[in-house]
Formats: structure tokens, C-alpha cells, sequence
């Protein structure tokens, strides 16, 4: 994009999204201002906001969010981590943010976290086999979703024994004496 209103004649340095919101398709907007004409009241200025996704209920805004953001149907109404609130239309937000897949459920969170730790003990059993046996290139898988500091890729037929076997001695190893 250029500038040339100002006498700017190179484009203005361009930026990539990296921000985790939350957000919502709005599938509804109800002004109070509407409510209370039919109620012959005073408007607070606030709405009601009916999402699109299942399974959310409407919610209000207050009138300074309204005011600031005009939220329409279609577009979506977004939290960034820091709480602020904002509305997106809906091309933007979607040019801009790919949804990530739903936050494990807690039995699924405990069994990603036990895979992990024994992912961390088959990464020290390699690191220490690594300082210990010499330059031997030993590589495990890392399955999707779980973190790790030290990804390495499996090779070779006899990895599982491979690692048994190296798990024992790390433990023989390591014991105080």
C-alpha cells in the first residue's frame, strides 16, 4: 500500500498476524436502543449479540462497544488476550486468523501431558547415551501436540528395543552409588 497523500513514495513496511484471540461469528445483533423505543423507555446503548458458533448463548455489549465498533451480522466479535473486545468483518478475519482445533478435553490434556513426559525421559535417555556412547544419531517421533525442546525423527527398525535397552543402562548409569 502507498502513501502519496503525505508525499510518500515507497510503500509502508507490511506485518503478518501472529496473535491468539478468541472470537465469534455474529449471527445477530438486538440494539437496545430498538427494545426500548417498542418498551417506550430510555436506551442504555448496548446490544445483545447472538453468536453463530453452537453451544454460546447471546451476550451483551455495552454502549461504548457499539459505539467504537459498529459490529454487523456476519463479521466477528474478538477478545485478544489482554481482554480488549473488538469486532472484525468477517473478510478480514478470516483472510487474517485460521481457527485452531478445539481445546483438549481434560482427559485428553492428561494423557498429552503423560506422553510428554515420557517423551522428555526417552529424549534424556538419548542425550545421555549421545555424550556417553559417542556420535551416535538416534531420533525419536514427536507426536502432534506434544512439546518437547528436543524433536528428533525416528530411524531404524530396532528403535523400541533400541531404547529399552539404552533406558536400562541410563538408569544403571544414573543411580547414586
Amino acid at each position: 500500500m502507498m502513501i502519496t497523500d503525505t508525499g510518500a513514495q515507497r510503500e509502508m513496511p507490511r506485518y503478518k498476524s501472529h496473535k491468539l484471540v478468541w472470537a465469534l461469528k455474529i449471527a445477530a445483533i438486538a440494539l437496545d436502543s430498538v427494545a426500548a423505543q417498542a418498551a417506550n423507555r430510555e436506551t442504555d446503548g448496548s446490544a445483545i449479540i447472538t453468536p453463530a458458533d453452537p453451544g454460546f448463548a447471546p451476550f451483551r455489549v455495552e454502549h461504548d462497544y457499539v459505539q467504537k465498533h459498529k459490529p454487523e451480522i456476519g463479521g466477528y466479535y474478538v477478545v485478544y488476550s489482554d481482554g480488549y473486545k473488538s469486532f472484525s468483518p468477517a473478510k478480514a478475519f478470516e483472510e487474517g486468523y485460521t481457527p485452531l482445533t478445539t481445546t483438549p478435553q481434560p482427559i485428553e490434556y492428561a494423557a498429552l501431558q503423560l506422553e510428554n513426559e515420557l517423551l522428555k525421559k526417552r529424549v534424556a535417555v538419548l542425550d545421555w547415551i549421545k555424550a556417553n556412547v559417542g556420535n551416535i544419531d538416534f531420533h525419536i517421533n514427536v507426536p502432534e501436540g506434544i512439546l518437547c525442546t528436543n524433536p528428533w525423527i525416528a530411524v531404524g527398525d530396532n528403535f523400541e528395543s533400541a531404547i529399552e535397552k539404552a533406558m536400562e543402562e541410563f538408569a544403571q548409569a544414573t543411580q547414586p552409588k
